[in-house]
């Protein structure tokens, strides 16, 4: 029942679909007791180790899955995009990307501090999502000074 939008990236009209999305999910029901969903790539090992630790953060309120296993129940987002950060599809078809979803998770998972100071403003959005950025492009050589297994996205074709 998990539906999918990406409505901040689609102005006005994405969110008319995200109210459509939710209503209908709603009307299913979609009451917010299913676990959200956070998708990530499974070819990364600094990934990995990433979702190790929110696992433990969010314990019970969250569920984890590669997009190599889950990307086709999730037509509005590209390989590409699943890619390049995480996300997290809540029951209800809100769905949120990159550190975003990171926050939102710790949410659901009892911790609202990080949502808090996410929301807080304008600037600290930008900050964190930066913040974001700066990690996912250099996750594979983080995971090597961390000594993690090696990201397998080295090896992709280029365009995915």
């Amino acid at each position: 029942l998990y539906a999918v939008v990406r409505a901040s990236s689609q102005g006005s009209g994405g969110h008319r679909q995200l109210l459509r999305l939710q209503t209908e999910a709603s009307a299913q029901g979609g009451s917010g007791l299913k676990p959200a969903l956070m998708i990530f790539d499974g070819d990364c090992g600094f990934c990995q180790a990433g979702i190790a630790r929110w696992r433990c953060y969010t314990g019970a309120a969250v569920d984890y899955a590669p997009y190599q296993a889950v990307a086709d129940r999730f037509p509005l987002i590209s390989r590409e995009a699943f890619s390049q950060a995480v996300y997290l599809v809540e029951s209800d078809g809100r769905t949120s990307r990159a550190a975003e979803a990171v926050v939102r998770a710790l949410e659901l998972g009892g911790r609202p501090l990080a949502a808090r100071l996410y929301r807080s403003s304008g600037l600290a959005r930008a900050v964190t999502e930066a913040a974001y950025r700066w990690v996912a492009a250099h996750r594979t050589w983080l995971g090597r000074r961390l000594g993690l297994e090696a990201c397998r996205i080295d090896d992709r074709p280029a365009g995915g």
